[in-house]
Parts: C-alpha cells; structure tokens; sequence
C-alpha cells in the first residue's frame, strides 16, 4: 500500500512539473492559472492567487496533496475488494 501512495504522489509531482514546465515555456498567462483543468489537476493553485509562490513549492504541495488523496483513497480501494 505504501507504494502506490508513493505511485500517488509521484503523479502529483509529475502533474505538477508538466504545468510549470507549460507556465515557464508560453510566459505569464493570466487565464491559465483560472482553468478548471488547472483547479482539478493541481487543487491547491487557488492560494496561488492569494499568496505568490514558486514554482518549486506548488511542485512539492502538489505531491503532498495526492499524497493525501492516496492515503484517503488506497484503504477505501481495498475494503471495497
């Protein structure tokens, strides 16, 4: 089970490397950090809006949070087989 919460937070980190690699490359895009696909695949770029950030740090708070979900998911997944 540890590992696929590790598998979990390992998507996280990728999601998240492939949008800053997006954000870095097409510049300061206003409209992307208000997409829905950006609001489901990275759940915490709402603070983003509040307090600036680094790209490295929502890289991290994005792995932590699928993390999270992971650990949420992974003993409902195995008590419902």
């Amino acid at each position: 089970m540890m590992k696929r919460i590790g598998l979990w937070a390992f998507a996280g980190f990728g999601v998240a490397v492939v949008w800053a690699f997006i954000a870095a490359t097409i510049g300061p895009h206003y409209n992307l950090g208000q997409s829905a696909l950006v609001a489901l695949t990275v759940p915490l770029s709402w603070i983003g809006h509040r307090v600036p950030m680094t790209y490295y740090e929502v890289i991290l708070m994005n792995a932590a949070t699928y993390a999270l979900i992971g650990l949420i998911t992974e003993p409902l997944w195995h008590r419902h087989r």
